[in-house]
């Protein structure tokens, strides 16, 4: 789970891993992150705890959803 600065310019760039998935937590906003398959599909997700629980929120996919957008949400 690698820890980067998620700007625009990071985002289009990030490629596909060879098998499975890859999280990449943004360094500025704590707990939000972009999630890449295999397949290049790309999503917004979101760590947080309920009930002392940790739970996973997708917001949407990239490019449908901004990376402005997702970060409001």
């Amino acid at each position: 789970m690698p820890t980067v600065n998620l700007i625009a310019r990071t985002v289009a760039a990030i490629k596909p891993p060879k098998a499975g998935r890859v999280e990449y937590w943004d360094e500025a906003l704590k707990g939000f992150g972009l999630r890449v398959s295999d397949r290049g599909r790309k999503s917004w997700v979101v760590l947080y705890r309920h009930n002392g629980r940790p739970r996973r929120l997708t917001l949407g996919t990239y490019p449908v959803l901004s990376l402005g957008d997702a970060r409001e949400q």
